[in-house]
């Protein structure tokens, strides 16, 4: 804008002096007017230098006060951090199978006042192995129905008083899914599940 103006002022000097001249006015009218033409021009190009100065002033100011504050960053701490392991046991044991001279010698052991049978006997030397895991599983070969009698080979049954002695010694899980779960058909394997989930295990 600004250039457009100062040559648009040389230019309208420039065509006066030559319309005067035309006109037969002298050469002293001539330099006159082309000094107006170019003290126009110099005052055109000063304040657009002016204009051009403010705006960049401004633009810095706004700029200035737009921008965000600058925080210093904390420095995440470079200390190693340590592993946390969470450790769990587990212990299993194979076919927990009562054939007859088992459960004949549990009647033999019996606690005076206590129940007909006493297996405890038989995991005593495992006892504190058993306890100390976190998780401990046995699979129970026999059904324990009290609707039948205690049996052995081929179709088998075990006394009930072993599902208190097996949870006793610190089994937490007990395994039926086996070949022998219905040796005593459906009522052997409902009476079965039903005692284990009396003593509180899974």
């Amino acid at each position: 804008m600004c250039i457009s103006l100062f040559i648009f002022s040389i230019a309208l000097g420039h065509c006066l002096c030559y319309h005067k001249m035309k006109k037969g006015y002298g050469g002293t009218l001539y330099m006159r007017i082309k000094l107006w033409g170019v003290l126009v021009a110099m005052l055109l190009l000063t304040s657009c230098a002016l204009r051009s100065t403010d705006n960049t002033d401004s633009t810095t100011a706004a700029d200035m006060t737009a921008s965000p504050d600058i925080t210093t960053a904390v420095p995440e701490s470079t200390s190693p951090q340590k592993d946390v392991i969470h450790t769990l046991s587990f212990l299993a044991c194979g076919d927990n199978i009562i054939y007859y001279g088992t459960y004949r010698d549990a009647a033999n052991q019996a606690v005076p006042g206590g129940r007909a049978y006493n297996f405890a006997p038989i995991y005593d030397h495992v006892r504190d192995i058993i306890s100390a895991a976190d998780v401990a599983f046995i699979n129970q070969e026999t059904p324990v129905s009290q609707s039948h009698q205690p049996n052995s080979y081929p179709d088998f049954n075990s006394p009930v008083d072993l599902t208190y002695d097996l949870t006793e010694a610190g089994f937490d899980i007990i395994n039926l899914a086996n070949n022998h779960m219905l040796d005593k058909g459906a009522l052997g394997l409902k009476e079965s599940f039903e005692n284990w989930k009396a003593r509180g295990v899974h």
